[in-house]
């Protein structure tokens, strides 16, 4: 993915001021909230089924998804250069896409959050169709590591991206 990505991804985060995220915006982890992001009308938000502290986002077609999760803190303190949890995102991606192609590690500041990551494209292994994914770190309170994960089609990042600017806008500290 292109700069142009990673703006929008970064708009998936942020603090937005307009009125049609504000009902929608989540604290999360909601037991001890070290961000809120905010999400528009009608896109999904559950819990992730297979991961006790993420989040799965997607758009009211399914065509965009959204994973969020805080690393677990025993795991930061043992592997404090985040090689496992790296590694963890490289498996995930792997489980879905082939032919994946990431560019080089990008990094920007977002409303005054570090983000840390990689975009890349490939195969979905479910239907063949291009994917576009990244995958970013960040700490909002510099205690807790957040992963986010970001996949799609360039069609769906097109037609919601108006919709993903303003997420990315959302990202913020409690």
């Amino acid at each position: 993915m292109k700069k142009r990505t990673v703006f929008l991804m970064i708009g998936l985060l942020m603090a937005f001021t307009g009125s049609g995220l504000a009902g929608n915006t989540i604290a999360y982890p909601p037991d001890d909230p070290a961000l809120t992001v905010a999400f528009p009308e009608g896109w999904t938000k559950v819990a992730d089924p297979d991961w006790d502290k993420g989040i799965i986002v997607t758009s009211p077609d399914e065509e965009i998804e959204i994973d969020l999760w805080a690393l677990d803190e025993k795991d930061l303190q043992e592997d404090p250069n985040l090689e496992f949890s790296i590694e963890e995102v490289k498996t995930i991606i792997k489980e879905w896409v082939v032919d994946f192609q990431a560019g080089p590690i990008e990094t920007f500041v977002s409303n005054g959050i570090r983000f840390v990551g990689k975009q890349g494209s490939g195969k979905s292994k479910e239907d063949g169709s291009p994917v576009k994914v990244s995958a970013y770190f960040f700490s909002p309170d510099r205690k807790t590591v957040f992963v986010l994960m970001y996949w799609g089609s360039a069609e769906a990042e097109a037609r919601y991206a108006s919709e993903l600017k303003a997420i990315a806008r959302s990202v913020n500290k409690p």
